[in-house]
């Protein structure tokens, strides 16, 4: 039997740009839920019900009523922490880190 698999050859300041890119986004992540249960806790039961279920109801129902269950302030700090965590995956996640010609993470194969 043969396998194949790979193993990272990045750079130690690549690998330092991954875990800081992945800290901040599990920072923000963190936050965004702070901020959305503090919107569901004011939600009717069936809504809040609505947010434990599949991802596609949680998510339709906090399109729809989370703004209004929020203060302005808290509304303000929720859409800048997605815009932060949407920027920082994309610039970090598939511009800065990846292999100038194949456009991969460096990786290579170990038999």
């Amino acid at each position: 039997q043969r396998s194949n698999n790979q193993i990272d050859v990045s750079s130690e300041e690549l690998n330092q740009k991954y875990r800081s890119n992945d800290e901040t986004k599990r920072r923000l992540e963190t936050e965004i839920r702070k901020v959305e249960q503090s919107g569901i806790v004011k939600m009717s039961a069936p809504d809040q019900r609505a947010t434990e279920g599949p991802k596609r109801d949680r998510n339709r129902v906090l399109k729809e009523k989370l703004k209004d269950n929020l203060s302005e302030d808290d509304w303000k700090k929720y859409k800048k922490c997605c815009m932060s965590k949407s920027i920082c995956c994309e610039t970090q996640n598939y511009k800065l880190f990846l292999h100038p010609r194949s456009g991969t993470r460096p990786t290579a194969l170990a038999w």
